[in-house]
């Protein structure tokens, strides 16, 4: 039996009576989410520790057992890890990520975008150009709905389809990201909604099995709202939490008064990536090692960083409650 994805692009009848409600309710809350985040359209490295929750639990999802901690210590320092292929996976799917969302941010969605993004994920695998072509064609047939049906309609017709199953759903997490920041504009930092599938993994497995097999898309379709009414709802929050750290960091510079230059320096790389070394913040933040030392002892005496290993050299540190605006969940999803 033909599933509905592959028809000629209508959709099947649907109780609106159920997903009506719902998807107005997402689309609100997409929109909250939206101007929220528009203050970092022209900034986004402070939110780029969302594109990291993104990867790695899309990556969890395709198996993938690295944890997060895992995939920024890879980044920073990738010496420590290098054997480790989950992290790998991880790594190329935050690269092609950032690939997708940095050129949404100068132009539209287009094949060149999705082909460029599927050799990053996927160096090893050949995605023919066509097949970039054919899923653009794929959302032009649904032009009209919302796009949130559409972004799961994307989403559900690529997890399932040829030419590369061992990508495929990967691909498709990504195709729906980069498909609601282009028609959504919501582009810093994104929505992401692979926290959600993970979570809900075995309901997520079942709709597209379902889909696989033929089936109705409209249960899928609703399921996949509720994702974007939940991550949107998430990740507002997070940015919330964010600009409070951010807040309260710039207040211990003032408190520090004098000589902290290099300290702020240190802030501005932490707010971009929360776990760094000496090394790596005297490369990009362009410090001395006298000068890099004493900036992370004040933020160390501050509370704010922590470090991990316990050596007298190679230490790695962790700004803590930035590490945490990635990894808790908040009490606001239950509603």
């Amino acid at each position: 039996m033909e599933s509905g994805l592959h028809s000629n692009g209508a959709l099947p009848s649907l109780n609106w009576n159920v997903l009506g409600g719902p998807l107005a309710i997402a689309d609100q809350c997409m929109e909250t989410l939206r101007a929220v985040s528009l203050q970092f359209l022209h900034h986004p490295h402070p939110t780029r520790r969302f594109l990291y929750r993104e990867s790695v639990s899309s990556c969890r999802l395709a198996g993938s057992k690295a944890t997060l901690l895992d995939l920024l210590c890879y980044e920073e320092a990738p010496e420590f890890l290098a054997t480790n292929s989950g992290v790998r996976e991880q790594s190329r799917y935050l690269a092609a990520l950032d690939t997708g969302m940095e050129r949404l941010r100068h132009g539209a969605l287009d094949p060149g975008i999705i082909q460029e993004c599927f050799e990053q994920l996927c160096p090893e695998a050949n995605l023919p150009p066509v097949a970039a072509e054919q899923i653009m064609h794929h959302a032009v047939r649904t032009e009209g709905q919302h796009p949130l049906l559409q972004a799961g309609l994307l989403h559900g017709h690529f997890a399932i389809a040829e030419p590369c199953p061992v990508a495929n759903d990967r691909m498709a997490r990504l195709l729906s990201t980069l498909f609601l920041a282009d028609r959504k504009g919501i582009k810093a930092p994104g929505l992401f909604l692979s926290p959600f599938f993970e979570k809900h993994a075995e309901t997520y497995g079942r709709h597209l099995r379902s889909l696989a097999e033929g089936a109705d898309p409209a249960d899928w379709l609703a399921f996949f709202v509720e994702g974007a009414r939940h991550q949107a709802v998430d990740t507002t929050h997070r940015i919330q939490a964010l600009l409070g750290l951010m807040d309260r960091y710039r207040a211990i510079m003032v408190r520090q008064g004098k000589g902290t230059r290099s300290a702020f320096k240190v802030m501005e790389h932490l707010v971009n990536v929360p776990l760094f070394t000496a090394r790596t913040l005297m490369e990009k933040a362009g410090m001395s090692a006298p000068t890099a030392q004493r900036s992370i002892r004040i933020w160390t005496e501050e509370g704010v960083i922590q470090e991990l290993t316990g050596h007298r050299s190679g230490r790695i540190y962790l700004a803590t409650d930035l590490f945490r605006l990635a990894t808790e969940e908040w009490q606001a999803n239950a509603a």
